[in-house]
């Protein structure tokens, strides 16, 4: 979504004073100036070229003058140095802006303006426009004119701008017209708004706690250390700062006005871990307790676009055609209008399925959209794990993060008591919750604290009409493989209609499993391990499926370590590997007890 930008007098009034200002600069730096400022502005016959200077040291840690560019903290400064000040728009009661935040949003209105004007021109060589720095060329009369002259052009391509004209002309189609909140709602209540999970899809009433994350960026640990985890999943846990239930989130975190800088939030999490659930209920609480508006984008949708052209000619004409109202460039404009007045909920589904050729650049897309939006917008987006820690410093700022937790015992039967309440098996529900009581099935009890992996136990036990659940673990994983698939089959429509490609992808899991659970690292993968033993194109299509996530980094050489979907997994696929468990299980020289790691680990397929 762009920036608003006015178009109104007080904003003319702001870019004349900018533009003034930086030509008196102008005639006060020589073109021989030295040393250069972090704002340097200097003639080019009718160009007048903005850029600024830093303090950089080289690799002989000599200091010398660097050409970043120039920040936008540096032409506010500017206009208090001439004695001016920019005039601000009435505060929106919905904006929690700062006097500071509100003046850099007048600059980069200038910036944005003059650019659509064609009056500035971006310098794109060596630019760090990423880390905040801008230069660029303003186009007037020339250097030689009048300030007044030079002025007039900026003031003449504003009178002729479309944008202009129409705010200065009566407008028949008023924004009270239409009812924007109204709109989202059916907006809302049209979208599909998450997968299911299995055939039934019941499990949508019992909701993961939430974990607020504290750290600057992605914890480092030893090759060796924790090697005996069964959980590589797990953060310290001094880097939890505190614990939401399900209402507690929601009323403390999305009813409440943002505290800070961190007005944006990130819902982190392994897949099936229920994300997409819980932002269709952060959409369902602000549409029923608040005036704000939600707006739920599935990303996985954009193919390509940007999120602007998107909710502009996407979002924006499906809405509208369920009131019956066809799009026109005037409803385009009072959508903008209406972004820029606060209470706009940007809900943003799904970064891992953009589509992006890497989890980085699918990050890269999504903060440069948020560099477009009115700083009024507020954004809640969901994201694996393994596409947000992907970059050892994640360059979106501006966020709080939360991390999906596991069931506790209580809400896994509660889960389970609601979906064979809907599937109307009640007594089987009640059957599925003693049998995880019993010590026998301890181990699938701990696996099935993931939202996802419950729902697909629910459901095996639901078709088994014996009402029994698998007789050894390898058969339960060997029903939840099948039924991962058809988690999200519109997303894995080659692998489900390929035996082949299943074939080879478990073949390289296998291989990769065993090689992991008979090394030193176990359950934490490294990258280069995994692109060993499976080559790049089925690790790729591992990572894309859910099967393998980024956990964390080495220490020291930052390479990126994997685990398993989950960690009983890996011992699955790496038992399938063992063709002959006869000749596995006979002592091997020089081993203490005539035991391998693997051995220690693992179990025959029979007693699995």
């Amino acid at each position: 979504m762009p920036r608003n930008i006015r178009w109104d007098e007080s904003l003319l009034e702001n870019v004349l004073i900018l533009v003034e200002a930086l030509m008196e600069l102008s005639e006060l730096q020589p073109e021989n100036l030295q040393p250069k400022p972090p704002l340097y502005v200097q003639w080019e016959a009718d160009k007048l070229r903005v850029t600024g200077y830093e303090t950089r040291s080289t690799r002989g840690k000599i200091a010398r003058k660097v050409e970043v560019g120039t920040k936008k903290e540096d032409l506010l400064k500017l206009v208090t140095t001439v004695g001016k000040t920019l005039k601000l728009p009435q505060r929106q009661k919905e904006s929690g802006s700062s006097q500071p935040e509100r003046e850099l949003q007048e600059v980069q209105y200038f910036l944005d303006s003059l650019r659509e004007l064609g009056l500035l021109t971006e310098d794109g060589r060596n630019t760090r426009k990423n880390q905040g720095y801008w230069k660029f060329t303003l186009t007037l009369k020339h250097q030689t004119a009048s300030k007044e002259e030079n002025l007039e052009v900026v003031k003449q391509k504003w009178n002729e701008h479309p944008k202009t004209k129409a705010i200065s002309q009566p407008n028949p189609t008023t924004e009270t017209s239409i009812d924007w909140r109204d709109i989202c709602h059916k907006s809302l209540e049209d979208a599909k708004l998450r997968h299911k999970a299995t055939e039934k899809g019941f499990e949508v009433n019992v909701y993961v706690p939430l974990g607020l994350v504290e750290r600057k960026q992605q914890q480092r640990r030893g090759e060796q250390e924790r090697r005996e985890q069964e959980n590589p999943y797990a953060l310290d846990k001094e880097v939890i700062v505190k614990t939401y239930e399900h209402d507690n989130f929601l009323q403390e975190v999305i009813g409440q006005k943002p505290a800070g800088n961190h007005k944006h939030i990130a819902i982190i999490g392994e897949p099936g871990a229920g994300k997409t659930t819980l932002l269709t209920n952060i959409a369902s609480f602000i549409k029923d307790k608040s005036e704000d508006l939600p707006i739920f984008i599935s990303l996985a949708n954009l193919q390509g676009k940007t999120i602007e052209d998107y909710l502009l000619k996407i979002w924006l004409t499906q809405a509208m055609k369920l009131v019956k109202v066809v799009v026109t460039p005037e409803i385009e404009h009072q959508l903008i209008e209406r972004f820029s007045k606060g209470g706009v909920w940007l809900l943003l589904d799904g970064v891992d399925e953009m589509g992006e050729s890497s989890p980085i650049q699918a990050l890269t897309k999504i903060n440069q959209a948020l560099k477009q939006l009115p700083i009024e917008v507020r954004v809640v987006l969901t994201c694996r794990l393994n596409v947000w820690d992907t970059n050892v410093n994640n360059t979106l700022t501006g966020f709080d993060i939360y991390k999906t937790q596991e069931f506790k015992p209580e809400q896994i039967d509660d889960f389970i008591q609601q979906w064979f309440t809907c599937a109307e098996k009640q007594q089987r529900g009640e059957e599925l919750k003693a049998k995880l009581k019993s010590t026998k099935y301890e181990k699938i009890c701990k696996l099935v604290t993931n939202p996802l992996r419950l729902a697909l136990l629910c459901q095996t036990f639901y078709l088994d009409n014996q009402g029994e659940l698998p007789e050894t673990k390898a058969a339960l994983y060997q029903r939840f493989s099948r039924y991962f698939y058809e988690w999200k089959p519109e997303q894995l429509t080659e692998l489900i209609n390929s035996d082949d490609l299943k074939d080879d992808l478990h073949n390289a899991l296998s291989k990769l499993a065993f090689a992991g659970i008979n090394s030193a690292a176990r359950f934490r993968l490294k990258q280069s391990l995994a692109r060993q033993q499976m080559g790049e194109k089925l690790f790729k299509l591992a990572c894309d499926v859910g099967w393998l996530n980024l956990v964390d980094r080495l220490a020291g050489t930052d390479e990126a370590v994997y685990a398993f979907f989950h960690a009983n997994f890996q011992e699955y696929f790496a038992a399938l590997q063992v063709n002959d468990w006869r000749e596995f299980f006979k002592p091997i020289p020089n081993l203490k007890g005539g035991q391998n790691k693997l051995q220690d680990r693992l179990y025959k397929p029979h007693s699995f």
